[in-house]
């Protein structure tokens, strides 16, 4: 046929992703949850041997498995791997090529249908995708796939004149600050401050330096610095261990965060607040984009909610059209993927 004047053609090159964080934008993609409804008949016995081959970019060619004697498919296929672009300002200029094959023993695979989805839309839309495939002019069915796009930035995190307020301060007292849990490059990031700069009985005042994660957006709005109180010498103390978490979402609600004053108590193990950690808290280099939460992207543009009111929209955005109770169950859902992930790492950090 004529369909390879018609559409964008599927490079072969693969460019193997790199985690390497310098000058580029760099984007953890997972692919799964493929399926596709009303195909067209490209076999005598009034069916299809379909698969879908995803083309980002050119920067990744990655192929699902074929699905015999079927026009309405699902894959078991998943894939995950690292984009990188120096021109992340220009996402709206990059595609993602989805197209769908049927694979013939004799001869070359026959082409189905094809579409098209801008990488802006990506980073910034819905994580599920519902779409009408085409054959040049002629409708050949419809395609569904969940496309995570998370941005990852070096995010530099300040702690500023840290004051500790508790009874009984003694000299050798210092706070260990850390990230609370293992950034994108499996790394505790953590820091110690020095000994008090000013010190009494019931205050004491500490200098920190700041440190680096490797963080979405999505990680920055659950996890947060914890600081710990420690001691050189002093063993028996009864404030020693006990910590503070300073969760960050709530300061997050600007694009830019610069000396938030915070507050948060120091408490033991067993619940007990026995001291209060004070000080300013700047957060530098957040990274630009966040897919909205729940919704869907269809021909007619996107739906779902945006995380934080200073993201970019994705284009085409509209308001949330799913019923709530309906829109919660697809949100429980994907958070119990998220939680299925983040257990299946833990367990291969172990």
């Amino acid at each position: 046929g004529t369909h390879r004047d018609q559409q964008p053609k599927a490079s072969n090159t693969v460019v193997v992703a790199r985690w390497i964080f310098m000058s580029s934008t760099h984007f953890r993609i997972v692919v799964k949850n493929c399926s596709a409804t009303e195909l067209l008949a490209k076999n005598r016995s009034g069916t299809s041997d379909p698969y879908l081959v995803f083309n980002f970019d050119n920067f990744k060619v990655v192929k699902t498995e074929v699905q015999k004697k079927t026009l309405n498919p699902k894959w078991k296929f998943e894939k995950e791997f690292f984009y990188e672009t120096r021109y992340a300002d220009r996402l709206d200029k990059k595609k993602l090529i989805v197209e769908c094959y049927n694979s013939d023993l004799v001869g070359s695979d026959e082409f189905v249908g094809f579409c098209v989805v801008d990488l802006h839309t990506l980073a910034n839309g819905p994580v599920h995708h519902s779409l009408p495939l085409r054959d040049g002019q002629r409708a050949a069915g419809r395609v569904q796939f969940d496309l995570e796009m998370q941005e990852y930035s070096t995010v530099a995190i300040f702690l500023r004149e840290l004051k500790l307020v508790a009874p009984d301060i003694t000299n050798d007292m210092f706070l260990e600050y850390s990230w609370t849990q293992l950034d994108a490059n499996k790394k505790r990031q953590s820091g110690f401050t020095p000994k008090p700069k000013t010190i009494t009985a019931t205050e004491a005042l500490f200098d920190t330096s700041p440190f680096n994660i490797q963080a979405t957006i999505h990680d920055l709005m659950v996890e947060g610095v914890t600081v710990e109180l420690k001691a050189k010498k002093t063993q028996t103390h009864r404030m020693l261990g006990s910590k503070a978490t300073i969760k960050l979402a709530k300061y997050l609600q600007n694009s830019q965060v610069v000396n938030y004053p915070f507050s948060e108590n120091l408490v033991l193990e067993n619940g007990v607040a026995v001291s209060q950690i004070r000080g300013f808290i700047s957060v530098d280099n957040l990274p630009k984009t966040a897919q909205v939460v729940g919704g869907e992207h269809t021909e007619t543009g996107c739906t779902g909610r945006l995380l934080l009111d200073w993201l970019s929209p994705p284009s085409s955005f509209k308001v949330r059209v799913m019923a709530p109770e309906k829109e919660k169950e697809k949100e429980k859902g994907r958070d119990r993927d998220r939680d299925r992930d983040r257990e299946k790492k833990k367990d291969e950090e172990k």
